[in-house]
């Protein structure tokens, strides 16, 4: 099987940085309230802040992975590796109940 050649890309890919220690691997990412986030790993979501600076806004419950971010009724939504779901309001909760 031959590779494609990649001397007729249009563009380049420019470094963001790396997500901070605790973060590790990324699994998702998603736009809330202009700006970008990022779920990792180790259950860590962080916020995109220009440049090469990403912030920490806090674990969703454990160290399972966060799989997924979705916004849904203008809350940022985290799906969990073992099942769990948690929205963002300043903290993390996984109160989904309490969503009108």
């Amino acid at each position: 099987m031959a590779l494609a050649n990649n001397s007729q890309a249009i563009g380049r890919w420019i470094s963001a940085g790396p997500i901070p220690p605790p973060g590790w691997h990324i699994f998702s990412l998603a736009v809330y309230d202009s700006h970008l986030y990022a779920g990792t790993y180790t259950g860590y979501v962080y916020r995109y802040d220009g440049g090469t600076k990403w912030t920490d806004i806090g674990q969703t419950g454990d160290l399972n992975g966060v799989m997924v971010l979705e916004v849904y009724n203008n809350l940022l939504f985290a799906g969990k590796h073992a099942g769990e779901i948690y929205y963002y309001q300043d903290w993390w909760s996984p109160n989904i109940d309490a969503i009108d």
